[in-house]
C-alpha cells in the first residue's frame, strides 16, 4: 500500500499529533515522544502562540521555533495547538535577562 502524499502543513500536524499521543502514553525514547523540556511544569495554560509572542515581545515565528526546539514549555491541545502558561513565559524572560555589574 502506498502512503498518501501530504502537504507540509499536514505532515507537521501529523507529527505533532504523534508526539502528543506518545507523550500521553509516556513512552520514553519512542520516536514521537515530546521531550520533558516542552511539558509545562506550571499547568494553567493560558495563551495561544500569538498571545505568547506578543507577551514576550517577539515574532510569532520565533516562539514557534523556540517551542519546537524545547526552549519554552508548552502544552499541545487535542487539536494540535500550542498553549503557554504565563508562569513559564515569565520564567523564560527571567532566564534571558543578562546581569550587569
Amino acid at each position: 500500500m502506498t502512503e498518501p502524499q501530504l502537504s507540509p502543513a499536514a505532515r507537521e500536524v501529523l507529527e505533532l499529533l504523534q508526539q502528543a499521543i506518545a507523550a500521553l502514553l509516556d513512552e520514553p525514547g519512542s520516536p514521537g515522544t515530546v521531550p520533558k523540556a516542552v511539558r509545562s511544569s506550571q499547568g494553567g495554560m493560558e495563551m495561544a502562540s500569538p498571545e505568547a509572542a506578543d507577551y514576550l515581545g517577539i515574532h510569532l515565528a520565533t516562539i514557534t521555533r523556540w517551542a519546537k526546539a524545547g526552549k519554552v514549555a508548552f502544552y499541545l491541545t487535542p487539536g494540535g495547538q500550542r498553549r503557554f502558561s504565563k508562569a513559564d513565559l515569565d520564567e523564560l524572560l527571567t532566564s534571558m535577562r543578562v546581569k550587569r555589574k
